[in-house]
C-alpha cells in the first residue's frame, strides 16, 4: 500500500553550471560519481576540523544538483557555497518551491538511499509532493526502524563527526575519493579506528524518557537518547563503552529505565563485546 508523508521545515538549493560536479566534488563528503539519476543520498559539508557543519540530501537535476536541507540552515549553506564558488562556472540558487515528501511503496520520486531497498522509500519534490498529508509519527517510526538519524534530534550540528551520524553506513561518505573539506580528519579517524561514537537503536519494556536523557552503565555515561517514540528510539553512544558494559552484563539505563541497544545488520560496525583474547591484545 502506497503511503506519502509531507516533510516540513525543508529548503531546496539548486547548484547548476558546467563546473557543478567539479565544484561540489571538492567540497562535500559524497563521491558524486556514485550518485545515480534516480536516487537521493545523504551528504555533508564539513568544517576543516572534520565536524558536520551542514548536513543535507543531494540528487541530480538538469545541469546540476539539488540540495535538500533544513530551512533554518539553508541561507547560511547557500552563502557558504557562494564563498567557495570563486571563479567556478556555477550558480547557487535557493528555490521558492519547497514541497518535500517521503513516500513508501510509491511509483514516483527518487529512491532514498538511507533506507534499505526492501522498504522502497522515495523522496519527492515539487508537484509530486504537493498535497501530501503530514504524519510526523509515521516518519519518526520509519527512521527509528532503520536507524536513520536527523539533525538537531539525534546529533548536534557543529559537534558531530561524519562517522557519528552514520554517513559512511548510509551511503553519504566516500573514503576513496580525493580531497574534500575535512577529508584529512575523516581519513585519520578511519585508518586509526577512532570512530567510536555511533547512532544506534534503543528499545525498552516501557516508554523511554525524552531525548537528551543520558545513558548510564555502572554509573558512567555511555551515550544519550535522541529521537524517542514510545518504547523505541535512537541514541548516540560510545560503542566501545557499550560493548564493555555488555561484556560485563551491566545494565544500561536511561534515567531508571533499562534499555536494549541494537545495530542494524546492514551496518559494518558492532557493539558485541570483544572476545577475551581480543581484549587482552587490545
Amino acid at each position: 500500500m502506497a503511503r506519502l508523508y509531507a516533510i516540513d521545515g525543508r529548503a531546496l538549493i539548486a547548484i547548476k553550471g558546467e563546473d557543478a560536479t567539479h565544484f561540489l566534488q571538492n567540497l562535500i563528503t559524497l563521491d558524486l560519481a556514485e550518485l545515480k539519476d534516480d536516487e537521493v543520498r545523504p551528504a555533508a559539508l564539513l568544517t576543516p576540523q572534520g565536524k558536520v557543519a551542514y548536513p543535507f540530501l543531494i540528487s541530480r537535476i538538469e545541469k546540476g544538483f539539488l540540495i535538500d536541507t533544513e530551512d533554518h540552515r539553508s541561507d547560511d549553506l547557500a552563502t557558504r557555497f557562494n564563498l567557495y564558488r570563486m571563479r567556478a562556472k556555477v550558480s547557487v540558487e535557493k528555490l521558492d518551491q519547497t514541497h518535500v515528501a517521503l513516500g513508501v511503496d510509491v511509483d514516483n520520486g527518487l529512491t532514498d538511499r538511507r533506507f534499505p531497498a526492501p522498504e522502497n522509500v522515495h523522496r519527492l519534490y515539487g508537484a509530486d509532493a504537493d498535497g501530501a498529508p503530514a504524519d510526523a509519527d509515521a516518519v519518526t517510526e520509519l527512521r527509528i526502524r532503520h536507524c536513520v538519524p536527523e539533525a538537531d534530534k539525534d546529533y548536534t550540528v557543529g559537534e558531530a563527526f561524519a562517522f557519528d551520524i552514520l554517513l559512511d553506513q548510509l551511503g553519504g561518505l566516500s573514503l576513496r575519493k580525493g580531497c574534500f573539506v575535512g577529508q584529512e580528519v575523516v581519513s585519520r579517524m578511519y585508518h586509526r579506528g577512532t570512530a567510536r561514537r555511533r547512532i544506534v537503536q534503543i528499545t525498552a519494556d516501557s516508554n523511554l524518557p525524552e531525548g537528551g536523557t543520558p545513558l548510564i552503565a555502572d554509573e558512567k555515561p555511555v551515550g544519550e537518547l535522541g529521537t524517542v517514540s514510545g518504547q523505541s528510539g535512537l541514541a548516540m553512544v560510545r560503542i566501545d563503552r557499550v560493548a564493555a558494559a555488555l561484556g560485563k552484563t551491566l545494565p544500561i539505563l536511561a534515567d531508571e529505565t533499562p534499555v536494549q541497544i541494537a545495530v542494524p545488520d546492514r551496518f559494518s560496525f558492532s557493539i558485541e563485546p570483544a572476545a577475551p583474547n581480543e581484549a587482552s591484545e587490545a
